[in-house]
C-alpha cells in the first residue's frame, strides 16, 4: 500500500516523466483523429500518439480526442508539456502509474477531506469567520444532501476525524466512478486541496472559477490584508484553473462516454 504523499510523489514523478518525453523538436506536421471499435485516437503525421508508459493514447470521447489533438497541433518547435493539461491528464488515466486498487485510490482521496481547506476554520478574525461561513457551508450542505452523509466543520484541528458512515458512503462512490472521472477527481483534489471542491467541481455545483475562489479564499483574504507578488500569484492561479478545467473536461467527455 501507498500512503498518500507516497502516491503524490509517484504522480508528480509521472508528470515530470512527462515533460521529459515531451520536450523536445516538434517533428510532425499533421495532427487528427480516428476511430475504430476501441475509441478515438490521436494521430501524429501516420504515428499513433503513445502515453510515457507507450500505451496508445485512446479515449472514448471524440471531443476529449479533438481536444487533445488541439493541444499537439497548437505547438510550436519545440513542444512544451505545461501547456497541454488534457494531454497530460488522460495519460495518467491511461498510465496509472502507481497501479493501486481502486479501493486505495478511494482511501487516499478521501484523506483530504478529513483535513479539507472547506471544513477546517479559523476562529479568528470575525470577517474571514464570516466569509468561511458563507461560502463554505453552503458547498458542505450539498455534499451531505447529495451523498447523504455528515461532513461537519470544525476549528478544532485536533478533531477532524469523519464519521464512518460518511466515509464509507463516499468511498463506494468513487470505486464506482470509471477510470477517467476518478483520475479527474484525484487530479482536481490534489490541486484544489479539497475533495468537497473537487467533487462539487465534477458534480456541476460550481464551476472552474468558483471552484478556485472556494479553494483559494483563505489565502485571497491574507492578500488583501498584506499584498503578494503580483506575478507569482496569478501564475499559481493560472496553474490551478488550468488543472481544474483539465479534471472537469476529462469527467465529463470521458466519464459519461465510457
Amino acid at each position: 500500500m501507498f500512503s498518500r504523499n507516497t502516491c503524490r510523489h509517484l504522480l508528480a514523478l509521472s508528470s515530470a516523466r512527462q515533460s521529459s518525453n515531451y520536450a523536445r523538436k516538434k517533428v510532425y506536421k499533421n495532427v487528427t483523429v480516428a476511430s475504430d471499435s476501441s475509441g478515438f485516437a490521436v494521430k501524429l503525421d501516420d504515428s499513433q500518439l503513445k502515453t510515457p508508459l507507450g500505451n496508445s493514447v485512446v479515449v472514448p470521447s471524440e471531443m476529449a480526442a479533438n481536444a487533445v489533438a488541439r493541444e499537439w497541433s497548437i505547438q510550436d518547435d519545440v513542444i512544451k508539456p505545461e501547456i497541454m493539461p488534457l494531454t497530460q491528464l488522460i495519460n495518467l488515466a491511461i498510465d496509472q502509474p502507481t497501479k493501486r486498487p481502486t479501493e486505495q485510490i478511494a482511501s487516499d482521496i478521501l484523506e483530504y477531506l478529513e483535513t479539507d481547506t472547506l471544513r477546517c476554520r479559523s476562529d479568528s478574525p470575525d470577517e474571514l469567520v464570516e466569509r468561511q461561513t458563507q461560502t463554505w457551508d453552503p458547498i458542505l450542505k450539498w455534499l451531505e444532501d447529495r451523498f447523504k452523509v455528515e461532513v461537519p466543520s470544525t476549528a478544532d484541528l485536533f478533531n477532524t476525524e469523519l464519521p464512518a458512515g460518511t466515509v464509507s458512503a463516499l468511498s463506494e462512490h468513487i470505486v464506482g466512478m470509471n477510470h477517467w472521472s476518478r483520475t479527474s477527481l484525484e487530479s482536481a483534489t490534489n490541486s484544489s486541496k479539497s475533495f468537497a471542491t473537487a467533487i462539487a467541481l465534477l458534480e456541476g455545483r460550481v464551476d472552474v472559477d468558483q471552484a478556485i475562489s472556494v479553494s483559494q479564499l483563505e489565502n485571497m483574504f491574507q492578500i488583501e490584508r498584506w499584498g503578494n507578488v503580483e506575478w507569482a500569484h496569478q501564475f499559481d492561479l493560472a496553474a490551478l484553473k488550468s488543472s481544474l478545467a483539465a479534471a472537469y473536461l476529462v469527467h465529463s467527455w470521458c466519464g459519461a462516454a465510457s
